[in-house]
């Protein structure tokens, strides 16, 4: 083998080896590409992020990844609109050429590309090819819809002159049947005066029932508002009926409350002196039973004015009461600490 050809072999070598390179490379490449967005769109999604000590995934992405935030979303919305296998299958492209191609209808996008070199062409020249897809597409929408409205418009005509036709046919009946029925006349000309009259006339039907029309509305309107005003005095007075009469209903129900409670007191009252009375009455009939079993001479008496000294207690104490009650504290004080003081002058006295 000469030196030229042991050359020509090793260059070969060479350009196979960096072909398989490049190869494995670009596979790597559209791998990466896959999983760099995969990778963000799982940390966005669950928000592992947190868990590094970032507040948001936007400054996860810029101060961890050292991108944009728009750079991120730009990868998560391209994996979601074109599908990891488009995505991987493309990967060469590069993200801004893919994100061109996830805005294209998905059922546009194959034909797109079959029809376009991408991998020789700019960022740019893709941008302006979409536009100029999306401008046919809408002179193509307008067009339809301008043809639908064509057509539209000529049944519409169809129809108008069917009827038309219909109508002048029945017209022309009825006027052939008049002319049999009666000679033909000529119309009467009018002249300019009369013409004006009649137009003159009809200004002033107009003028009147535009007139009368507003007349009505007004007579309407005053009608309204007067009933208005009516249902206002009337819901009015009512309001201020049932407010006395819930404050009369009040305060009758509160005198009565007052009074029952009053009664209540009193018969408590009246039964706590009848049972004191009853108690000293029957202490004092035990004290007579004993002084006459025991035949002290004056029992009897003594019996008799007992009962007379518990009737007086029992009186003063209820004036006290009454005193107390029609508001005289004071003078209910005074009596009660005589008649408190009398008792303990005779409970000392027959101590003695």
């Amino acid at each position: 083998m000469t030196g030229t050809e042991m050359a020509i072999d090793k260059t070969k070598l060479e350009a196979q080896e960096l072909h398989v390179q490049i190869m494995a490379n670009g596979q790597l490449a559209a791998s990466a590409l896959l999983e760099f967005a995969r990778g963000l769109k799982t940390m966005r999604d669950k928000r592992l992020y947190q868990a590094l000590g970032y507040a948001d995934f936007e400054t996860y992405a810029e101060q961890a990844v050292g991108i944009r935030q728009r750079q991120a979303y730009n990868y998560i919305s391209t994996l979601e609109r074109l599908g990891a296998k488009y995505l991987e299958e493309n990967a060469g492209l590069g993200i801004s050429k893919l994100q061109l191609l996830a805005e294209i209808p998905a059922n546009e996008r194959e034909a797109f590309s079959e029809d376009n070199d991408l991998a020789g062409m700019s960022v740019a020249q893709i941008k302006a090819k979409i536009k100029e897809a999306d401008d046919r597409g809408q002179q193509l929408s307008m067009l339809g819809t301008e043809l639908a409205d064509a057509q539209a418009s000529e049944q519409t005509y169809k129809k108008a002159m069917e009827r038309l036709e219909a109508e002048n046919a029945e017209l022309s009946r009825q006027l052939a049947e008049k002319q049999v029925e009666q000679p033909e006349s000529p119309p009467a000309e009018l002249d300019a005066e009369t013409i004006e009259a009649i137009r003159h006339q009809a200004i002033e039907e107009t003028k009147k029932a535009e007139a009368a029309a507003r007349q009505e509305l007004e007579d309407r309107l005053t009608k309204a508002k007067a009933k208005a005003k009516e249902k206002a005095a009337a819901a009015e007075a009512k309001a201020a009926k049932e407010k006395e009469e819930a404050v009369r209903k009040a305060r009758e129900e509160a005198a009565a409350e007052a009074k029952a409670e009053a009664e209540k007191a009193a018969a408590d009252l009246l039964a706590q002196r009848q049972a004191e009375t009853e108690e000293a009455t029957r202490r004092a009939e035990e004290l007579a039973k004993q002084l006459e079993l025991n035949g002290l001479e004056g029992a009897t008496e003594f019996k008799l004015l007992f009962g007379q000294l518990q009737a007086a207690a029992d009186r003063m104490a209820d004036i006290v009461d009454e005193l107390r009650e029609t508001g005289h504290p004071e003078k209910a004080e005074k009596l009660k600490k005589a008649l408190h003081g009398a008792l303990l002058a005779l409970t000392e006295q027959m101590e003695e």
